[in-house]
């Protein structure tokens, strides 16, 4: 999985992409920051379980397993830290 080039450029342009978009939305009002990373972890949780559940049965399950790893990692685990991140420092500044 490591050496998957579809999913190290996929992840690549969502850890870039996910946090500038979570910034516009926060200059409309602060808590928004967390709706894209939120987002992205209730669309990928789904499509895990079902490929978990189905096991290749599907055309395709390898494309699924792309979106929800790359959803999963770009807006589970990085940018949650880094909205938690940002929400703090913003709301000190206030």
């Amino acid at each position: 999985m490591g050496d998957d080039p579809v999913l190290q450029i996929g992840l690549s342009v969502m850890i870039i992409l996910m946090p500038f978009l979570s910034i516009i939305l926060s200059k409309k009002k602060l808590k928004y920051i967390f709706i894209i990373p939120l987002a992205s972890m209730i669309i990928a949780f789904p499509i895990f379980l079902f490929l978990v559940i189905l096991q290749d049965s599907t055309v395709y399950s390898k494309y699924l397993f792309y979106a929800s790893m790359i959803l999963w990692t770009s807006g589970g685990f990085t940018m949650v830290f880094s909205s938690i991140i940002y929400f703090r420092n913003k709301k000190q500044e206030n």
